[in-house]
C-alpha cells in the first residue's frame, strides 16, 4: 500500500459525497456494514497482508462516524430551536440575496444566546445593517436547509420588532479583512458593469464571486443544459486548473519543485482574493495550498498522498464538506490532472516529436496542447460529478467544456488582474484592454452555450430515479476500482456499457 494517505483521503471524499446525495440513514448503514466487513476480513491472512481493502473500509466507517457526530452534536441542536423565539446577539459578517418579499438578508455570527457560535440568516424589512455591525433582537428561528450539505447556515430568524444596531467602531484584524474582501467584491462588480455590456458583466461576475441571482434565467439555463454551470460555482475548479497549469509551466522551465510550488501557492492566495474569498473558494484553496506545501517540505513528494492528506485535513475540520461543490470539483479535477494528464502526455509527446522536428516550435505547440490536455484531464472526473450535483446529464457537456473551460478561466484571471491594477499608476492603462479581452471571451462563451443548448437532446434530466441510480452506480464502480487498483480500461469500458445500456433502456421504456 504505497499511497495510504491518498487511499484514506479519497475514501473520505467519496463516502461523504455519497452521504450528501443520500441521507443520514445511509451514513449509519454504510458505516456499520463497512466496519463489520473490515472486521471479518481481518481474520483472513491475504487481506491482512495487503491491507488496502481493510483500510478503505475502515476509512468509510470513520467518515460516516464523524459525519454522524457532526450532525448529532452540531447540526441537530440548531434545528431543535426551530419554531421557537430566541434572543439573538451577534455581528453581521455577510449579506445574502433579498427575499421575494423584498426583505434584506444578513449573515449574523451569534455571540450570545442559545445559538452562540452559529451563523444564522437574519431577514428584516425594517432595519438596514452594515458589514461588521453588532445587532441585538428577539426573533423566530426557522430551518434553512433540508439536507446535510457543506453550508455554513442551518437556521434563519426574522423579526417584526425593533433591531438594536451598534456600529463597529473598533474593528479587529478579521473585521478589516472581511471589509476589504467586501469592498473588493463591490468594486469588482462596479468595474465590470462600467466597462462591459450587461449580459457579459453579469456572467463574468457570476464566475468570479458566485453572484447568480442577477444572472438572466436564459443564460443560467443554457449553462445548465450544456454542462458548464459549474463555472458559476466559484469553485476550486478554476483555482486548480490555473495553479496546476502555472506549476507545470514553471517545472518545464527548470525552476524546480520547491520554487514552482511556492509560486503556485502565492497564485492560489491571489486567486482567492480575486474571487472575494468565498467559502467555497477558501475550502478549495486550502486544499490546493496544502497539496503544494507537501511538495515544498518533502524531498520526494508523492502527489497523490499530498492530495489525500489535504482532503483529510479539510474533512476533519468539517465533515459536511462532502456536499460542497467547490471542494469536490477541486479534489476531482486535481485527481484527474494527476492520474489522466501523464497518460495523455505519454501518447501526445512522441507524436509531436515525429511530426515537428523544430525544437522551439515543438515546445511552443506542446505548451498549448498541455493546457488543453490539463483541461481534458480535469473533465474526466468532474463531468460525472457535475451531472449528479446539478441534476442534469448534458450530452454536449464534453464538447462545451472543451471549448469554454480554459478560456472562461482566462477571462476570470484577466478581469481579476484588471481590477487589481486599476488603481496602480501606469499599469492602470492595461485595465481596459484586459477587460475588453474578458468581454470578448464572455461573448464567445455565451455564443457556444446558447448555440449548443438549442440542440435537440442537449441534456437529459436526472430527476428520474432510474438514471440517477445508474450514474451513481457508475461513480461508485469507478471509486471502488481505484481503491482496489483494478484495471482502468476494464472499469471505464464496464462503466460506459452500464451507462449507455441504461440510457437506451430508459428511452425504450
Amino acid at each position: 500500500m504505497s499511497i495510504p494517505l491518498f487511499l484514506v483521503g479519497f475514501t473520505f471524499v467519496w463516502t461523504l459525497m455519497l452521504i450528501s446525495l443520500t441521507s443520514e440513514s445511509f451514513a449509519l448503514w454504510f458505516g456499520g456494514i463497512s466496519l463489520v466487513i473490515a472486521v471479518v476480513l481481518a481474520f483472513f491472512e491475504r487481506a491482512r497482508r495487503d491491507k488496502t481493502v481493510i483500510v478503505a473500509l475502515l476509512s468509510v466507517a470513520f467518515a460516516c462516524a464523524i459525519f454522524l457526530l457532526k450532525s448529532e452534536f452540531y447540526y441537530k441542536p440548531a434545528l431543535n430551536l426551530c419554531d421557537s423565539v430566541a434572543e439573538v446577539k451577534g455581528q453581521v459578517v455577510g449579506f445574502d440575496t433579498k427575499s421575494d418579499s423584498g426583505a434584506d438578508r444578513y449573515i449574523v455570527k451569534v455571540t450570545e444566546g442559545p445559538l452562540k457560535g452559529y451563523k444564522i440568516r437574519l431577514s428584516s424589512k425594517y432595519a438596514t445593517c452594515e458589514l461588521c455591525d453588532y445587532v441585538s433582537l428577539k426573533g423566530k428561528i426557522y430551518e434553512l436547509n433540508s439536507s446535510l450539505k457543506a453550508k455554513d447556515l442551518y437556521v434563519g430568524t426574522y423579526t417584526y420588532g425593533d433591531i438594536e444596531i451598534t456600529p463597529c467602531d473598533n474593528p479587529t484584524v478579521k473585521d478589516k479583512a472581511r471589509l476589504l474582501s467586501y469592498n473588493v467584491r463591490n468594486y469588482l462588480e462596479s468595474e465590470l458593469k462600467r466597462y462591459l455590456p450587461k449580459d457579459y458583466s453579469l456572467t463574468l461576475l457570476g464566475m468570479l464571486v458566485g453572484e447568480k441571482s442577477k444572472l438572466p434565467d436564459e443564460i443560467y439555463e443554457s449553462f445548465q443544459k450544456t454542462g458548464i454551470v459549474h463555472l458559476l460555482a466559484v469553485s476550486g475548479f478554476h483555482t486548480t486548473l490555473w495553479s496546476m497549469i502555472i506549476y507545470r509551466f514553471l517545472l518545464k522551465r527548470g525552476l524546480g519543485l520547491k520554487v514552482s510550488s511556492i509560486v503556485s501557492i502565492l497564485f492560489v492566495l491571489l486567486f482567492m482574493g480575486l474571487t472575494g474569498f468565498s467559502k467555497s473558494t477558501i475550502r478549495a484553496g486550502i486544499m490546493i495550498i496544502i497539496f503544494f506545501f507537501g511538495r515544498v517540505v518533502s524531498r520526494q513528494p508523492d502527489s497523490k498522498n499530498s492530495l489525500g492528506f489535504s482532503a483529510i485535513i479539510i474533512i476533519l475540520l468539517n465533515p459536511f464538506v462532502g456536499g460542497d461543490t467547490g471542494f469536490l470539483l477541486s479534489f476531482f479535477s486535481t485527481l484527474g490532472i494527476l492520474v489522466v494528464f501523464p497518460e495523455f502526455q505519454r501518447k501526445v509527446r512522441p507524436l509531436l516529436k515525429r511530426t515537428i522536428h523544430n525544437f522551439i516550435l515543438r515546445q511552443k505547440i506542446d505548451d498549448i496542447i498541455s493546457v488543453v490536455l490539463v483541461t481534458l484531464s480535469t473533465l474526466c472526473f468532474t463531468l460525472p460529478l457535475i451531472m449528479l450535483l446539478i441534476g442534469d446529464m448534458s450530452v454536449v457537456s464534453p464538447l462545451t467544456n472543451l471549448l469554454t473551460t480554459t478560456v472562461a478561466s482566462t477571462a476570470i484571471f484577466f478581469s481579476g488582474v484588471a481590477v487589481i491594477i486599476s488603481k496602480i499608476p501606469v499599469l492602470c492603462a492595461f485595465e481596459n484592454p484586459l477587460l475588453l479581452i474578458s468581454g470578448f471571451i464572455m461573448k464567445y462563451v455565451l455564443y457556444i452555450s446558447t448555440t449548443l443548448s438549442n440542440w435537440s437532446f442537449a441534456s437529459i434530466s436526472l430527476e428520474n430515479d432510474y438514471i440517477y441510480i445508474t450514474v451513481s452506480a457508475v461513480i461508485i464502480l469507478i471509486g471502488f476500482s481505484i481503491i482496489i487498483r483494478a484495471s482502468k480500461k476494464r472499469t471505464i469500458l464496464l462503466g460506459a456499457m452500464i451507462f449507455i445500456v441504461s440510457i437506451i433502456t430508459h428511452y425504450l421504456v
